[in-house]
Order: structure tokens, then sequence, then C-alpha cells
């Protein structure tokens, strides 16, 4: 629902600065008018980057949620800052589970470092795929 939601607002705005464009282009807004219009969208633009940005930064956040977030961040214009928000993303899930993992005394350590090659990769895997997709 959320993730509609952000289309359609993402919708809204793209359609509020063609009707500005062409009101301008057909002088119908004076230049005044126009700047204040231009000057909201681009505070609503700012407004739903931040919101995403924190829906993205929470911890909670996981999975094609998280990426739908980053998708519409980037969307709007911020790539950059969508990219380095998913890494960090990726890097508190890693940490978190890092903290899970304990070494075995009756292993020798063969199990803990089965457990701990698998959590790195995997974990470079689906940045990496979420990288390239965003």
């Amino acid at each position: 629902l959320a993730e509609r939601r952000v289309d359609e607002t993402l919708a809204a705005l793209d359609e509020g600065e063609q009707v500005a464009a062409e009101a301008q282009q057909k002088g119908s807004l004076n230049p005044s008018a126009f700047s204040a219009l231009q000057n909201t969208i681009s505070d609503c633009r700012s407004q739903l980057a931040e919101q995403l940005a924190e829906a993205a930064h929470q911890p909670s956040t996981r999975g094609a949620e998280l990426r739908a977030a980053i998708s519409a961040l980037k969307r709007l214009g911020d790539g950059p800052r969508a990219h380095t928000l998913l890494l960090n993303a990726h890097y508190q899930r890693f940490q978190y589970n890092m903290q899970s993992l304990r070494p075995s005394n009756t292993s020798y350590g063969g199990a803990y470092t089965a457990a701990l090659s698998q959590l790195v990769f995997s974990t470079i895997v689906q940045a990496a795929s979420d990288s390239v997709a965003v």
C-alpha cells in the first residue's frame, strides 16, 4: 500500500511539473506564480525524499520495502544518497547477524568459519545485487 502511495505521489509531482511548464510556455502563469509553483513542487519532492530516507534508515525496513524506498529515492533524483542508504542498511544487517554468530569450542572453529564465510559472502552478493538494481 505504501509503495503505491509513493508511486502516486511521484506521478502527481511529475504531472505538476508538466502542467507548470505548459502553463509557462502558454504564458498563462506570471513569473512569480510559476516560481512559487516550482518551489512548492521542489519542497514536496524534498519532503518525500526525507521520508523515504528515514524509512530506509530504520532497522525494521528490509527486503522489498527497503528496495522500494531506495528505488523511489533514486527516481526523485537522489541516486548517490539512495545507494549510500542501501549499503548502510546491508552493513547494519551484517553487523546484527555477526553478533548472533558464536565461535564453537567443540568444532575447533570449522563450523564458525563456515558460518562466517556464508554470512560475509551472502551479504556481499545481496548488496551487489541490490546495488545494481538501484
